[in-house]
């Protein structure tokens, strides 16, 4: 239905915009208090790393195993107080809407008589001067001009109005005020040159706001008895009950229960029940208010024209209520959330009881009449309403005294917070600092202020006075993020006794807090007490999956894993520490996890990439590679760019590409010369496994020179073995590592005859022997599993060399030992495979499965068998030519360099192949290479 006539719209307009206010800021504060639950405080899961040492993969040489131990990392979590969140959009959108209904106010006043709205004026002019409007130093620091243009633009459009138009609708008279007034305050923003003056005003406005908040809480402090009174009044409308006595228990529940709140509230006693939350019964007496307020618009005179001006009033200030006191909990306001909690209860108990007292005195006789009494409820015979007023305000000050006052601290110490979270937003951090620590000091139970101080001081580099002003909070209030923070910087100084001792005493504060007891376990586990960490998370671990992750980590870290440990899971992070365990028990993890679904955290990636790539890789090498080397090439910090590269080895190692592993660990040795006899020892463990003992010994001897000292005994048989004996025995003596069990000296002072001693002597010089000296080794062990398993070595590397006969006399070496499941047919075909150009390799055979040959036939130089097939395959005589000056590098083969040297003549490098010839020499003899190349050469 249309509109008709001025007034319809103003009512409309001015009940309708307040009462959308109300609502939103109802929303905003339910908001507030149980979804945000102290959201400004950030306290997230920082993540750290701890290695541990774990196989990447076991060295069989006959009966010594011994693993490539590489890094793998445990991931933990400790939770972090970070600096308080700042919104200053929304400090904006607040100070917006608060400016909107200042101005409904203001419009709403200029309808009163001239008496009262003389007054209003006052009262506005006052409600100005506390808006900080003068911080824009307009003329001046804190000059009074911008005060004056402020009330020239504001208060006399309202005089105006008020005396030469008061006509005008309401709609009229709001949009003078509004555009007047707006453009004032937008002129004086604009003309300031304090950095971001609107957010300035907009938290200056605060103040103003709790001012008005403050009328509005008092002025509804009888109204929820008030209401229940009138609402008996109406039911016993003819009823005649006696409802004094209804209205006296009512009384006394109430105001028992706002009281034992208020005692609840100042901490003076321990009530054995819980108390009702100020703000449920604040919601309630904001509703019934309403409905009361209309009672007295009806039964009193009032200094505005038409009701529906003082129902817009009352909803605009229900609505500033609203929205300030959400503010308030929403910015960790402590003081003006105190304050307002106070200034509610105190006005509940005072008003409440006066009113009481008011309706007795006026109304006992025909209380219980069943008379309509509710309609002159506000039209007193005896004790007057005014009186009433002034008599709670008595009860107020008394209440004010019984709380020490201190209601006149939250208002100074809550201004002062909101003046530095406008520093604060305004990236102004010094001046910040000091007003909140000076609205600490005002007023102790300002959780915020003092975290934000000491982030601000952690910010600027001061550790030292962060540190202190956590000490004063831990004397005064602590609190789970400054816990959190003293902790984490106690750590930091290496003091974690001390840390623990702070995290045990928040932990009485506040128990069961997820954040204090996870830190602790951690703190626990470095102090060596692994049974109270793991219990600290053992409950926590079932609901939270960061105590979840971190519980895994303790278990692998500490060496209890057990079933649970391994179970299935969805969090990345408790999936790399389980990759971890799986594979320092040299297992395959049975889970998945891909590394596009891990965090982006440098440290949460590397170690989701290092863990997973060292059990079992899920992606092709080139997608690996491409990954890994994208990394590297963003990093710019050393020790992040050896973690990549590390990981990269491991995962060229995995694929089995042991010519790149053996390249780019010798690249880091010389890149990260710190770190050389690392990489040295692990370049030895590589070589030893692919049988060349004499590059092992060296690079074992070349660690010792760059200060590497953890040698164990089977690094003395690598050297003893690999041509070094003398070293092996100087540095078992140097460093008191003893000879491995079968390596004993008779008095005759050689080594004693045993089957692991014919199967090391027999891989001395393995890759530059011949068929005839490699059949001779064989038969010289005497085990059967040592020959079973020196004869798949001489298979893999040296089937090229092999004749018939002597593959048969393999074959039945292989025949007698059940524990190789190596089949007469799996030999056979493995034989036509690397003897054959094109041909392929059943699944099902050994060496497929061990090998991989469709990895890529050149992928380990060592296989000489598949360098040679990758030869013969290849496109052109360039390509193999490339492949044999690669394989070359690392492998003795004599066959390997007859074929170099013939695919070196074959594309015109003679003086490649001569030179070939000449360090041949070097181990072969001379008359020797010149039969091989007499049976070799085409």
């Amino acid at each position: 239905m249309p509109l008709t006539t001025p007034q319809e719209k103003d009512i409309r307009f001015f009940k309708g915009l307040p009462l959308f206010f109300v609502i939103t800021g109802g929303l905003f504060l339910l908001y507030s208090v149980w979804f945000w639950d102290r959201g400004i405080f950030q306290i997230l899961p920082g993540v750290f790393a701890e290695s541990i040492n774990v196989p990447l993969d076991y060295i069989q040489l006959g009966l010594e195993i011994f693993p490539i131990q590489v890094e793998n990392f445990i991931l933990f979590q400790s939770y972090e107080s970070l600096p308080p969140l700042s919104f200053p959009k929304l400090s904006l959108l607040w100070g917006t809407i608060i400016w909107i209904l200042l101005v409904l106010i203001s419009s709403l006043l200029s309808t009163f008589k001239r008496t009262p709205f003389i007054i209003s004026m006052g009262v506005w002019m006052a409600v100005l001067s506390i808006s900080g409007i003068n911080s824009l130093n307009i003329g001046g620091i804190y000059s009074n001009y911008a005060l004056i243009w402020m009330l020239v633009g504001w208060i006399v459009p309202l005089v105006y109005i008020n005396f030469y138009q008061n006509h005008w609708t309401l709609i009229q008279r709001f949009s003078l005020t509004f555009a007047i007034a707006t453009l004032t305050l937008l002129g004086l923003i604009y003309f300031s040159e304090m950095p971001a003056a609107a957010l300035l005003i907009a938290e200056n406005l605060t103040l103003p706001a709790v001012a008005l908040s403050a009328i509005f809480l008092l002025h509804i402090g009888h109204a929820i008895f008030s209401g229940t009174t009138i609402l008996l009044l109406k039911l016993n409308k003819g009823v005649q009950l006696k409802i004094t006595y209804h209205l006296l228990v009512l009384f006394f529940l109430y105001f028992f229960l706002v009281f034992f709140t208020l005692l609840d509230l100042l901490g003076d006693i321990q009530l054995p029940f819980p108390v009702v939350p100020p703000l449920l019964l604040f919601f309630i007496a904001g509703v019934v208010g309403l409905f009361v307020y209309r009672e007295k618009i009806s039964q009193t005179e009032q200094p505005f024209p038409l009701p529906f001006i003082g129902e817009s009033l009352y909803l605009t200030f229900f609505a500033i209520c609203l929205w300030t006191w959400g503010k308030a909990i929403f910015t960790e306001n402590q003081p003006y959330i105190d304050f307002f909690d106070h200034i509610f209860l105190y006005g509940q108990v005072a008003l409440s009881l006066l009113f009481f007292v008011y309706v007795l005195a006026n109304f006992t006789g025909i209380l219980n009449s069943g008379k309509e009494v509710g309609k002159i409820i506000f039209k007193p015979q005896h004790f007057a309403y005014f009186h009433m007023r002034i008599g709670s305000l008595m009860a107020l000050g008394i209440l004010a005294a019984l709380g020490d006052t201190i209601i006149i601290n939250h208002i100074i110490s809550g201004s002062t917070n909101q003046a530095a979270d406008y520093y604060y937003q305004a990236d102004l951090p010094k001046q910040a600092t000091i007003l909140y620590e000076s609205a600490w000091m005002q007023y102790r139970k300002n959780d915020k202020a003092k975290n934000a101080a000491v982030h601000l001081h952690l910010l600027d580099g001061n550790k030292k006075e962060a540190l202190n002003q956590l000490e004063q909070s831990m004397d005064f209030n602590p609190n789970v993020p400054n816990l959190l923070l003293i902790s984490k910087l106690l750590h930091e100084q290496d003091k974690v006794f001390e840390a623990v001792f702070y995290l045990e005493k928040g932990l009485k504060l506040f128990p069961d807090n997820a954040f204090l007891q996870n830190n602790l376990a951690l703190f626990l586990s470095k102090l060596n007490r692994p049974t109270d960490a793991l219990q600290y998370l053992q409950t926590l671990q079932e609901i939270n999956p960061v105590a979840h992750a971190n519980f895994i980590g303790l278990q692998v870290k500490h060496q209890r894993e057990n079933e649970e440990t391994l179970l299935e899971t969805d969090d990345p992070i408790s999936k790399i520490n389980q990759l971890a365990a799986a594979n320092r028990q040299g297992n395959l993890w049975r889970g998945s996890l891909s590394i596009n679904e891990v965090s982006q955290n440098f440290t949460v990636q590397t170690a989701a990439i290092r863990n997973l790539w060292t059990n079992q890789p899920n992606q092709l090498l080139s997608q690996d590679i491409t990954l890994i080397d994208s990394l590297i090439k963003a990093t710019e910090i050393t020790f992040q760019e050896r973690n990549l590269r590390d990981s990269r080895i491991i995962r060229l190692y995995q694929e089995r590409d042991i010519a790149e592993t053996l390249k780019y660990l010798v690249g880091n040795a010389g890149i990260f010369s710190g770190s050389a006899g690392y990489y040295h020892q692990w370049s030895a463990m590589v070589l030893a496994g692919q049988l060349d003992l004499d590059k092992a010994a060296t690079d074992i001897l070349v660690a010792e020179e760059r200060n590497v000292s953890d040698f164990k005994p089977h690094h003395l048989a690598i050297l003893y073995f690999g041509n070094r004996p003398i070293d092996a025995i100087r540095i078992h003596q140097k460093f008191n590592i003893p000879f491995p069990s079968w390596m004993s000296w008779g008095d005759d002072g050689k080594l004693e005859e045993n089957p692991q001693l014919q199967y090391f002597e027999a891989l001395k010089g393995f890759h530059a022997k011949l068929e005839k000296e490699l059949m001779q080794d064989l038969l010289k062990i005497e085990q059967s599993l040592l020959q079973a398993s020196f004869a798949t070595h001489i298979l893999v590397h040296k089937a090229h060399v092999l004749n018939t006969s002597n593959i048969g006399l393999i074959e039945e070496v292989l025949s007698k030992e059940p524990a190789l499941p190596i089949s007469k047919q799996d030999v056979q075909e493995w034989i036509a495979f690397v003897k054959n150009k094109g041909s392929n390799l059943p699944e099902g055979n050994f060496f497929a499965q061990f090998l991989k040959p469709e990895l890529g036939l050149d992928r380990n130089p060592y296989w000489t068998p598949l360098i040679l097939k990758s030869v013969a395959d290849a496109s052109d005589d360039m390509e193999g030519y490339n492949i044999l000056q690669d394989a070359k590098q690392f492998n003795k083969d004599p066959l390997l360099w007859i074929a170099y040297i013939n695919q070196a003549k074959k594309i015109g490098f003679q003086q490649y192949a001569n030179d070939a010839l000449q360090d041949m020499e070097a181990w072969i003899a001379k008359a020797e290479i010149e039969g091989l190349l007499a049976d070799f050469i085409e």
